[in-house]
């Protein structure tokens, strides 16, 4: 509830277990933090892990694997 003091500190973006994103994030408020990278080498079949790492420890990932959007 005070991002002074207890915020996300790190953010970490994987391809296919390979950092290729590492940044701070944005200044959060209490209720929400959003960040957008764009993966332009992404293709079907690649794993995407995205990581964010909290300033007193810890940490909260999400995995997606990307299907083919091509209805052909």
């Amino acid at each position: 509830p005070n991002p002074d003091i207890h915020y996300v500190d790190r953010i970490q973006v994987l391809l296919n277990e390979e950092t290729i994103i590492e940044k701070k994030p944005s200044p959060q408020n209490a209720t929400r933090l959003s960040e957008v990278y764009a993966l332009p080498d992404v293709k079907s079949g690649d794993t995407v892990k995205v990581t964010a790492f909290c300033n007193w420890g810890g940490d909260r990932s999400k995995q997606i694997q990307i299907v083919s959007a091509d209805k052909s």
